[in-house]
């Protein structure tokens, strides 16, 4: 783990992408947990505990960032194929993904779901 988190200036003072203080909030603590691969796999009450809010906050706020695109759910399975917590992938907004690629981007808020690079 990292001892700090990037987190890139417009994504931090956007205002209008997020719903709520709680939704971004939400975002950078998925952020926070992942690994290299991008994915994160904190429960429900590890990231309640952290905002502080309820679970059912937690829950609309990561439906919402999936929705958006700034997250992507990944279901996973034990090795019997039963189902087990679900993971999250950090997903890069397009517009962000457009500046790092060499493009004007945007400002729709659109995502794409692609894997975020882990710099350190």
């Amino acid at each position: 783990m990292q001892p700090y988190l990037r987190i890139e200036h417009h994504v931090l003072r956007d205002g209008a992408n997020f719903s709520s203080v709680h939704e971004k909030m939400i975002y950078f603590l998925v952020q926070s947990y992942a690994g290299s691969d991008g994915l994160a796999f904190p429960s429900h009450q590890t990231l309640a505990d952290a905002v502080p809010c309820g679970k059912t906050t937690i829950k609309t706020c990561l439906q919402s960032l999936i929705e958006k695109g700034w997250i992507e759910k990944v279901k996973r399975f034990d090795r019997h194929g039963g189902q087990t917590s679900n993971g999250y992938r950090i997903c890069l907004p397009e517009r962000v993904v457009s500046r790092q690629e060499g493009g004007a981007g945007d400002d729709s808020g659109s995502a794409t779901c692609r894997p975020q690079r882990k710099r350190g």
